[in-house]
């Protein structure tokens, strides 16, 4: 079992009205989850969406914020591909309440990476859900192709 503290929705409204700072544990994680010690989270507009009660498929609160995270891998079940210590980033398990705005959350095995040594860790917590959306909407430029960033 892991202690620490995780950023969580206590009832739907503005993000000062709604979010606080609890202490919470996170038991081993189960097939599926690897549990990580969480070093960065990404943030974007459906974590507001959540706060106010306005995104899909979401439940009542109580439940944690950051559906994107990076870390080191703590603990996995018997059979999983990780292994304490690796370095890994993936989508959090936030439709069950867990989130990246925490000391540790648990990831989604089955699409989880291990970060490469080259990616820092704000990079590797933005991975996951913003990288991802980019490429997709971008997708490989090619030679004689260019592409704009219109922010920093």
């Amino acid at each position: 079992m892991f202690s620490g503290k995780a950023w969580r929705v206590e009832r739907f409204g503005t993000p000062r009205e709604a979010v606080r700072l609890q202490d919470m544990t996170w038991e081993e994680p189960k097939p599926g989850q690897v549990l990580i010690r969480v070093r960065t989270a990404g943030t974007g507009f459906p974590d507001l969406l959540r706060a106010t009660g306005r995104f899909p498929l979401l439940g009542d609160p109580p439940f944690g914020l950051g559906e994107e995270a990076a870390g080191e891998v703590v603990a996995v079940p018997p059979g999983s591909r990780f292994a304490p210590g690796n370095r890994s980033t993936e989508i959090t398990w936030f439709l069950e309440g867990w989130g990246g705005y925490a000391q540790y959350t648990y990831l989604r095995e089955v699409s989880a990476v291990r970060a490469p040594s080259a990616m820092t860790d704000e990079e590797a917590g933005g991975f996951p859900i913003a990288f991802r959306t980019a490429y997709a909407g971008l997708g490989a430029p090619g030679p004689g192709k260019s592409v704009v960033r219109l922010a920093g």
